[in-house]
């Protein structure tokens, strides 16, 4: 059995054959990067309704990986974000790897004792629990209680009600909790196929079943 083989010779030939190796090698599958950020405001979970589409299709599952930068906080007692970035369901477009419907977590803690800095029931006197309430930037439906009973000693009974009163508001300073998520997805790719044609029903592809719409708090 003879093998045909074309025959190059001279510097034409030579540059047209560099040529078409790097347009294979450009189109080639090669290990490649997809990065998109979400921003998220208040705590819970939500469901990212719109696909995630990467810059170049995937030929397998790519791995995925985030991370968040908070961007801006309540108050500094409340003041480290726990944010996860999950891939729902993947889109794929014939056998590549198109785009990823996903979802987002927010949660926030009470940082603990001697990493936060003290809350106004915590002072000793009304006077050092109302300014430490203003640099805290509390709002004034919290601050009013403070002078209310007085700016002298606060009594065990005193911080008892302010503490009432932070359990009972602070959850809705939450609300102002705003996190930027870097979402990066990488894997095999290849570049021919423009990720333009994400036009599949993302259902008939699951990656898992699709999960209920929880809309953050």
């Amino acid at each position: 059995m003879s093998i045909a083989t074309s025959v190059r010779s001279g510097r034409a030939a030579g540059e047209r054959y560099r040529m078409e190796r790097s347009a294979v090698a450009e189109n080639a599958a090669r290990l490649a990067q997809s990065t998109s950020t979400l921003r998220t405001f208040g705590i819970g979970s939500i469901i990212i309704a719109e696909p995630l589409v990467f810059d170049t299709p995937f030929t397998h599952e790519p791995a995925v990986m985030s991370g968040y930068a908070l961007a801006k906080a309540a108050n500094d007692v409340y003041q480290l974000p726990l944010a996860s970035v999950g891939v729902r369901q993947w889109v794929k477009k014939g056998d590549l790897f198109t785009a990823a419907l996903v979802y987002v977590s927010v949660f926030t803690s009470e940082l603990p004792d001697g990493l936060r800095p003290l809350k106004p029931a915590e002072y000793k006197s009304g006077r050092e629990a109302y300014n430490a309430g203003q640099r805290l930037g509390l709002p004034n439906e919290y601050l009013r209680i403070i002078p209310e009973l007085g700016m002298g000693d606060l009594s065990p009974t005193d911080k008892g009600i302010l503490e009432a009163a932070w359990d009972e508001q602070s959850p809705g300073w939450l609300k102002d909790i705003t996190v930027v998520h870097s979402i990066t997805f990488s894997g095999v790719a290849i570049k021919d196929v423009s990720p333009a044609g994400v036009d599949d029903d993302p259902a008939a592809t699951p990656r898992t079943s699709p999960l209920g719409q929880v809309v953050a708090e």
